[in-house]
Parts: C-alpha cells; sequence; structure tokens
C-alpha cells in the first residue's frame, strides 16, 4: 500500500483503519473466490474492528440475499456471539455491543460539515494519479454492467459489483450522511477513508486495464504498465500536497516536542508528584504509568468527592485536554485552586509559523 499516501503514513500506527482494511479485504477475497461462506465468518468480526462494520455487514448480507447463499447468512452472527459471550465476563451484558456504544447518535463535540468532503478529499488519501485510475475503474464497471457479456459470469460480477463497488459507494455515502448531519462522532477525519484503500486499489486495477487496452501489441501495452507505474510512484515524492512530504510525514509533530520540553521542565522540578493530563504521548517523556496511580486523566479536575491532591501538576494541551477531557484553558486559569507555572506554544506547521499553534500549560494544584 506503498502507493497510498495516507494509508503509508498510518500503516504503522495503532489505529483502527488498517486492520479494518485487512478484514474488509480478507473477506471479499474469500467471497470473490467462491467461498461466501468463510467470507461471512471473517466479515463478522468487522464491527469489532471500526463500528462502520456494521453496515459493511449489511452489504455482505445483501449479497449473499442476492446470490441465494442462505447457508453462509448465520455465519455473519459469529463475531457478534463471540464478543456477546466475551462481554457477559466484563460487562455482564450480552448486547454490550449497543448499551456500550461509544459513539452516541449526537455528539456536539465533534460537529458537522459540508456533504461532499469525503468526496473531495478521496484524492489526498490515494494521490492524483490513483484517484484518476479509480474513476477509470469506475466507469468500467459501469459499462461492463449493461452489456448482456456479464451474464456469462454473473456470480463472480455479482460479488465484484456489490462487495467492492457497492463497499466503497456505501462507506463513503455513511460518512457523508454522518458528516452533514453532525451524528455518530464522524468528526470528519478523512483518515477513515483509507478503510476502503484495499477495495479502491482493485477499482483503480481495472483503470489500468483501461488504459493498457490502448495498447496494439504487447509490447506496447507492456510500456503503458511501466509508465503508469512510474507516475504513481513518482507522483508520492512530487512534493505535491497529497503526496509524501518529509517533516509532515515522518517528522515529529509540534505537539510532541512541546510535550518533550513540558516534561524536561517537569522533572526539574524534583520527584515527580501526582500528574494529570489527557495527551497520551505525555506518558512517555514523563515516564509515568498512565494506568498506574500517580497518574489522573483531565476529567479529576472537576471531580469534588474525591479532589486532586495539593501539588499535584496538570499538564493541560489545547487538544487532547479540551476534545477528551473537557477542560478548556480558561476553567484551569480562572480557577483560584491551581497556578500557571509553565506555557508554552509551537506553530502546528512549522513551516507556516503564521497559521495554528500547538499551546501545552502547566498548573499546579494550590
Amino acid at each position: 500500500m506503498l502507493r497510498f499516501p495516507d494509508y503509508f503514513r498510518i500503516q504503522f500506527s495503532g489505529l483502527t483503519e488498517p486492520l479494518f482494511s485487512l478484514v474488509l479485504i480478507a473477506s471479499v477475497a474469500l467471497a470473490l473466490r467462491g467461498q461466501a461462506r468463510w467470507g461471512a465468518a471473517v466479515i463478522s468480526l468487522l464491527p469489532f474492528a471500526r463500528s462502520e462494520g456494521f453496515i459493511l455487514l449489511g452489504v455482505y448480507g445483501f449479497y449473499l440475499l442476492v446470490t441465494r447463499n442462505w447457508r453462509a447468512l448465520p455465519w455473519l452472527g459469529l463475531g457478534f456471539v463471540v464478543y456477546g459471550v466475551a462481554g457477559l465476563f466484563v460487562y455482564q451484558d450480552f448486547l454490550w455491543v449497543f448499551t456500550h456504544n461509544a459513539y452516541p447518535v449526537r455528539n456536539e463535540s465533534y460537529g458537522q460539515g459540508q456533504w461532499n468532503h469525503f468526496i473531495i478529499s478521496l484524492p489526498n488519501t490515494v494521490g492524483w494519479v490513483l484517484y484518476g485510475l479509480f474513476w477509470l475503474g469506475g466507469l468500467r464497471m459501469l459499462w461492463e454492467w449493461v452489456k448482456p457479456a456479464t451474464r456469462l459470469r454473473p456470480e463472480k460480477f455479482t460479488a465484484e459489483l456489490l462487495l467492492v463497488y457497492g463497499s466503497v459507494v456505501v462507506f463513503i455515502g455513511a460518512h457523508t450522511i454522518f458528516w452533514t448531519f453532525g451524528i455518530f462522532g464522524s468528526f470528519g477525519l478523512t483518515r477513515v477513508l483509507c478503510c476502503i484503500v484495499p477495495l479502491v486499489s482493485l477499482i483503480a486495477l481495472r483503470g489500468v486495464g483501461v488504459i493498457t487496452s490502448m495498447g496494439r501489441t504487447e509490447v506496447a501495452r507492456q510500456r503503458i504498465r511501466v509508465g503508469l507505474v512510474v507516475a504513481v510512484v513518482g507522483f508520492l515524492f512530487c512534493g505535491a500536497r497529497a503526496a509524501f512530504r518529509w517533516e509532515r510525514d515522518f517528522g515529529r509533530p509540534s505537539d510532541q516536542l512541546l510535550a518533550d520540553a513540558a516534561a524536561r521542565w517537569t522533572r526539574r522540578q524534583g520527584a515527580l508528584p501526582h500528574v494529570v493530563f489527557q495527551h497520551p504521548y505525555l506518558a512517555l517523556p514523563l515516564q509515568t504509568d498512565p494506568f498506574g496511580p500517580g497518574h489522573s486523566l483531565m476529567p479529576a479536575v472537576r471531580e469534588q468527592s474525591w479532589p486532586l491532591p495539593s501539588g499535584t501538576l496538570v499538564i493541560w494541551d489545547d487538544w487532547y485536554a479540551v476534545m477528551e477531557g473537557q477542560v478548556p484553558f480558561e476553567t484551569l486559569r480562572n480557577d483560584p485552586h491551581y497556578r500557571l507555572r509553565w506555557l508554552a506554544a509551537m506553530p502546528r506547521n512549522r513551516r507556516k509559523p503564521t497559521a495554528d499553534s500547538v499551546r501545552i500549560a502547566i498548573f499546579q494544584k494550590l
């Protein structure tokens, strides 16, 4: 997946999109190989990689109904049963997937945006060359759909049409609806498009077939393929916004550099007291167990029944502390029980220092 800039950036992370894409393409591949039952068992695990899996589970179920593969339908519930039983030991609730849903229908903190946000963001995820091949592949599928010759291989054609093209359309369509109406905590993050990158690659491959078919000889077609490979790979290093940029994609982000500075200041104060922070990276430079008794999350600032001990250091950042901890800077600045000890800022994009900046502040509980 080196050819897809966004996918390459996150594949070594702990984010859920690569795992989701792996489970999705595995289930589709099994269906295309005629093993729909195994594909149903695999895709039943998809909602437990990301919650959008429930939607694509419906797409796979529709495919099984259209192809009259009745015996494979029960396998769509395998993942839910397995995780439901596991939930009995943790939540004492077989239906915990629904009763403990982390994404309620409405969450005002996530906001909403324009309906075409994800559609116009797709080139930044896959790159402009593959974006063009993607549309060529899509148009090729539409052309084949209206041709009677496709009836010669109805099973395989139906599987590709519904599970590859249908899943891409449904996934983007669902996120378009979520972001337009501000539901299910979409937040407009375009990296979710990485979930369907393997399917997009299959569609782009059809686009390659469209272009190579223009060659009259096998030598000409081979040259076209080589040219497309050079264009796809070369685009990654052309400096475009959708391509690779070393400092942005492979350098350390400003919030981590600022967190290191905050940790150094904290360490110079002597023995580390009880600390409060929401930014997950801070546990590393502070050498603090994020699950241990010496650390609390930002909501502890508002806790009245179990107040923080005197001397506690609260390391506030302008993203996690605000969005997840629900503690704005003014809350601590105006609270007489807290004293500002350290404050620093750094441009989020260090090549554009006049743009948005990152802030971290350290308050001490009096």
